[in-house]
């Protein structure tokens, strides 16, 4: 199996999502019967894009019109079999796009929303 992970997630400074995103790819690596492909708009800074999986960067300014333009068409070129985001948002359901995994991770935005900065 292929399994293309969005990794914008790593590119800025490390967070939850980006330690969520190496977990899971270093998991899905490890088994013998995958392969890993982390896909990002532009290059990951030093030292993590170490590891068992391949990355395919770009060279793209905007990451969401990244994923919704550029993404699904290099995971299918990779011959990936799922495409996984950790940033919840992917790109917009085409015939072209592999199956999507959309990684929730809470709901506090919801739940909580005095608990969140609020967004200009």
């Amino acid at each position: 199996m292929r399994i293309a992970i969005d990794a914008r997630a790593l590119l800025p400074r490390a967070t939850g999502i980006g330690t969520y995103t190496r977990g899971i790819a270093r998991a899905l690596a490890a088994r013998e019967d995958t392969a890993v492909g982390l896909f990002t708009p532009r290059k990951l800074p030093e030292g993590r894009d170490i590891g068992p999986w391949t990355v395919q960067a770009d060279a793209h300014p905007f990451g969401m019109v990244w994923a919704q333009t550029t993404l699904p068409r290099r995971a299918r070129d990779w011959h990936a079999d799922a495409l996984l985001s950790a940033l919840t948002i992917g790109p917009a359901y085409s015939t072209a796009t592999p199956p999507f995994v959309s990684v929730v991770h809470d709901l506090t935005a919801w739940t909580n929303p005095e608990w969140h900065a609020a967004r200009t």
